[in-house]
């Protein structure tokens, strides 16, 4: 009797979750990339088409008159009481001012009369580097709020006099500036128990080093105040008062007149 090995049955193995799903999901693949080439097709048509249009609208004239775009390269030197002084004295006072801003002598010349009582400092170089030199000298003369370093000129009589230095402002920064001055002696008046703080430059009242109320001028007759509400009420401040007594420094002679 002869002995066979039994018969082997050849099974296939079993496909995996993972071999089963594989072909959905390269098709779930393919289709995602195609969606987003598509997308990314109409986005660079719609970017070209926009910046084809663009170029062909002419650009807003620049605002003129009360609201008129300042040059931010010069910066106006006045004394006080309008008193004449030497154009070389200005110049060593301004030098002295500018090196402790890290400003050289080779980055602006002193425009004005040998003598006079105004100057204009002009800062040279390419427009945004020489505004940016004015914006650091005038940032230079301030120590903190309300404390500025001290700006003296010998006159040629012999005794020194202050002069102060300011950046070129149009009607619009003016008025703002006068009312916002006026609006914060109103406020000190209402709630003397604070110490409140006028940064000018913005017409934003501070308290607590938080922005309280600003002074926006919408044109040569209108000026409206926009309130941090939740400041205000937690320093119990009435706001009506303050914008009756605001509308009355509007109604005032000159309150209404053009401002250049």
């Amino acid at each position: 009797m002869v002995l066979r090995p039994p018969p082997t049955t050849s099974r296939t193995p079993k496909k995996s979750k993972e071999s089963r799903w594989r072909p959905y999901t390269q098709s779930l693949t393919r289709s995602l990339q195609e969606t987003l080439c598509i997308a990314l097709h109409l986005r660079r048509r719609c970017l070209r088409r926009y910046l084809r249009c663009a170029h062909r609208l002419p650009p807003p004239p620049p605002p003129t008159g009360f609201f008129r775009d300042t040059n931010k390269t010069i910066l106006y030197v006045t004394t006080e009481g309008a008193k004449d002084v030497t154009k070389d004295n200005i110049k060593h006072a301004v030098s002295v001012l500018a090196l402790e801003a890290n400003i050289g002598e080779e980055d602006y010349e002193i425009i004005g009369e040998n003598l006079g009582p105004k100057f204009e400092v002009s800062f040279t170089g390419t427009f945004s580097g020489a505004a940016a030199k004015a914006n650091q000298f005038l940032l230079s003369l301030r120590r903190g709020p309300g404390d500025f370093k001290t700006q003296e000129v010998v006159t040629p009589a012999g005794p020194k006099v202050n002069f102060y230095v300011n950046p070129v402002k149009n009607g619009a920064t003016i008025r703002m500036e006068i009312l916002s001055k006026q609006l914060l002696g109103v406020i000190r008046e209402l709630c003397p128990q604070k110490q409140f703080f006028l940064r000018r430059n913005e017409g934003t009242i501070f308290v607590d080093r938080r922005p309280l109320v600003r002074v926006l001028v919408e044109s040569q007759e209108s000026s409206v105040l926009s309130w941090k509400h939740q400041k205000r009420v937690a320093i119990n401040l009435d706001d009506g008062a303050v914008e009756s007594k605001f509308r009355d420094f509007q109604k005032e002679p000159g309150g209404g007149e053009p401002w250049s």
